[in-house]
C-alpha cells in the first residue's frame, strides 16, 4: 500500500514518540531502532530511556552500551549539572569494552571522555594514552589521529604547568561558569577516572 505524505509523516512521528506515548516492545532491536531515531533527532533524554530498555532485554550487546553512553554524554553537554551524566557515560563505555574489548567506537568514546570530561576542565591523559594503545590494536589509523590530539593536549597541559586541560570543543558546549570553585569535585572525579587504568574489562557488568 502506498502511503500519502501525511501518512508518512504520521509514521515517522510515531516511530520517534511511540515509547513516550507508553508503547512497549518485545525485543531489544525494536527499542534500539526507536532509540536511534530519538538520538539523531537530538532527543537524548528519550534516547537514554530507550537504550536502557534495550540493555535490559539484551545485556550482552556492546553497541547498546556504547550508544547509551553517547546519549548520556550528549545530554551532559546540554545540562547545567553534567557531572552525574558524564560519569554514567563513562560507565557505559567501559561496560561496552568489557563486553567486546575490540569495540572501536566505545574505545574512541572513552578516549574522548578521558581527555575531556564534559563539564570539567580536567582530563586524565595517562588513561587516554593507555586507551590509545588499545585502539592501535584495533584501528592503527584512528589511534594515530587520537595520538596527535593527545600530544597537543599534553603540550597544553605542560604549558599551563598544571593538571588541567581546557579543550575548546566540548567545554564550549558544556555549561561551566567557574572552574576554581569545583576543585574538590575535580579531584574526586579524577580519582574515579584514574581507577579505569586498573579496571578489569573481563568482568562484564549487567546493570
Amino acid at each position: 500500500m502506498k502511503l500519502n505524505t501525511w501518512q508518512r509523516v504520521a509514521a515517522s512521528v510515531f516511530l520517534i514518540t511511540g515509547f513516550a506515548a507508553g508503547e512497549e516492545y518485545q525485543s531489544a532491536t525494536q527499542y534500539e531502532a526507536h532509540a536511534d531515531a530519538a538520538f539523531h533527532q537530538g532527543d537524548y533524554k528519550n534516547a537514554i530511556k530507550l537504550y536502557r530498555k534495550a540493555v535490559k532485554l539484551d545485556t550482552t550487546n556492546p553497541d547498546y552500551r556504547d550508544m547509551l553512553g553517547r546519549s548520556y554524554e550528549r545530554q551532559a553537554e546540554q545540562s547545567a549539572f553534567p557531572l552525574a551524566l558524564t560519569y554514567k557515560a563513562r560507565e557505559s563505555f567501559i561496560r561496552a569494552i568489557q563486553l567486546q574489548p575490540s569495540h572501536k567506537g566505545a574505545i574512541e568514546d572513552l578516549i574522548e571522555l578521558a581527555q575531556q570530561p564534559v563539564g570539567l576542565c580536567s582530563g586524565n591523559l595517562d588513561e587516554a594514552s593507555a586507551l590509545i594503545d588499545r585502539l592501535a590494536q584495533v584501528d592503527p589509523a584512528s589511534a594515530a589521529r587520537q595520538r596527535e590530539y593527545w600530544k597537543d593536549a599534553r603540550g597544553e597541559e605542560q604549558r599551563l604547568g598544571q593538571k588541567t586541560l581546557c579543550g575548546p570543543v566540548k567545554i564550549s558546549r558544556a555549561v561551566v561558569s567557574h572552574v576554581a570553585p569545583h576543585t574538590r569535585v575535580d579531584t574526586s572525579l579524577q580519582t574515579v577516572v584514574a581507577t579505569s587504568t586498573q579496571t578489569n574489562f573481563s568482568n562484564v557488568g549487567t546493570k
